[in-house]
């Protein structure tokens, strides 16, 4: 079970995240294709930038190299530029950017076309096509499909002139895919360390299922274990009883008395956990009123005097009067009751019990220490678990485990706080701290 929940916890912690991050690569995928796109248009226009068309003319005039133009479509050859590449004003060419880019001059009133920068990947018998095409477009910045190309042109207002650029669009699609590479590359990665994130995630989140899991199973067996005795004992009873119908009520009082006792500690053990049932109830709420804790407390002190006398254990108390609690009679007296008893069923024939109430720091305090006994630094901290006892051998004369976290859970309800120290020195020491109430 709770191996297919970290599995489930995996897979949708991983589906939520993996859409996440497809969506927001996606979107930087399209970011990084516009960029690559407006970079591309910006550096065909940059390649068009040094020179004008009054350049172009005195260069043509007077410059020893001169680029090879075109007339009626034909180019002209120029065998000093062959295997090279040129700028206009006659320098070698040499290209730092991810794209090669072939630039030209179209004149119409002529048809010619100067070459200002060639390149490899446009023929000489497609350049005037090219040209064409790019002319009769109506668009500045497009894709020339039929040619696998990129133009980028433009036409001065004060010239006749066409200022073309040229590239191949494998260029682009190279360097964008390039980009989306990493993109793809850091989508994986991410991917994969939210695997490894989401399994460490899942046996955190699986832990306290593990541990209610393991701690039903204990349930489930002290509460076979706690309801078998007794219902062993009665079933033992009454096969006494019948198998002496002759016998009177009196004669066969032990086996009755027993039977009863029985019935009580399994009626007692139900009751605790219908408690638990009503404590954990989400729409259980709770009147509040004010209470005298000092009354509450010193009619549970009396209640364990003949207790304290049987075993001769000294029992002291030192109660404040008139000490008022915002709580309700019936969940004080069971906070009083319940840790006075477990006092005693722990502590020694002959040991000693002190009981305390007192107001500090605008706080009821309510404070029961046994001296004989302590709890190890073991069992400490699993006190306040359901039927969890510190003591293993499971003597049914200390109860079913179930008292503590009862008084942990109506302290919670109430607002109160309790907490216990222990030592082998100074016993146990069980505090629990109240709001004080006006009289």
């Amino acid at each position: 079970m709770v191996h297919s929940y970290k599995k489930r916890f995996v897979i949708i912690t991983v589906a939520m995240i993996g859409l996440i991050l497809t969506v927001v690569f996606s979107f930087l995928g399209f970011y990084v294709c516009r960029d690559k796109i407006h970079t591309l248009e910006n550096t065909m226009n940059q390649a068009l930038k040094p020179w004008n068309s009054q350049t172009f003319g005195q260069l043509e005039a007077d410059s020893a190299i001169v680029p090879k133009t075109a007339e009626n479509g034909q180019i002209k050859p120029d065998e000093k530029r062959e295997g090279r590449r040129y700028d206009f004003f006659g320098n070698e060419r040499i290209d730092n950017d991810s794209y090669t880019i072939a630039t030209y001059v179209y004149d119409p009133s002529d048809g010619s076309v100067t070459v200002v920068t060639d390149a490899d990947f446009i023929k000489d018998n497609e350049l005037s096509e090219i040209i064409s095409a790019v002319v009769d477009r109506s668009e500045n910045y497009e894709k020339l499909k039929d040619y696998g190309l990129v133009y980028f042109k433009e036409q001065p207002m004060d010239s006749g002139v066409c200022k073309i650029a040229l590239t191949r669009f494998s260029f682009f699609m190279t360097s964008f895919f390039k980009s989306l590479g990493v993109l793809v590359f850091f989508y994986l990665v991410l991917i994969l360390a939210f695997v490894i994130v989401s399994k460490k995630l899942s046996s955190i989140a699986a832990k306290p299922m593990e541990e209610a899991i393991e701690l039903e199973k204990k349930f489930v067996a002290n509460v076979s274990h706690d309801l078998k005795t007794p219902i062993t004992i009665i079933l033992a009873n009454n096969s006494i009883l019948k198998s002496s119908p002759d016998s009177t009520v009196g004669d066969q009082m032990q086996w009755i008395e027993s039977t009863d006792t029985a019935s009580r500690d399994m009626l007692r053990m139900i009751n605790e956990m219908l408690t638990f049932s009503l404590l954990d109830a989400e729409e259980h709420q709770i009147i509040f009123g004010k209470i005298n804790a000092s009354s509450c407390a010193e009619r549970c002190v009396l209640q364990f005097e003949s207790v304290a006398y049987d075993r001769n254990i000294r029992f002291d108390s030192d109660i404040d009067s008139d000490v008022y609690i915002s709580a309700t009679r019936d969940y004080t007296d069971r906070i009083f009751n319940s840790i006075i008893e477990n006092a005693f069923k722990y502590e020694p024939n002959g040991g000693s019990i002190f009981t305390s109430l007192k107001i500090e720091k605008k706080k009821a305090v309510f404070t029961v220490r046994n001296y004989g006994s302590y709890i190890s630094s073991e069992d400490l901290p699993h006190i306040f678990e359901r039927f969890y006892r510190a003591d293993k051998t499971r003597n049914e004369k200390k109860g079913h485990g179930l008292g503590l976290p009862i008084v942990m859970q109506i302290t919670k309800h109430i607002g109160a706080k309790i907490s216990v120290k222990s030592s082998v020195e100074e016993g146990t020491v069980f505090t629990v701290v109240f709001d004080i109430s006006e009289k």
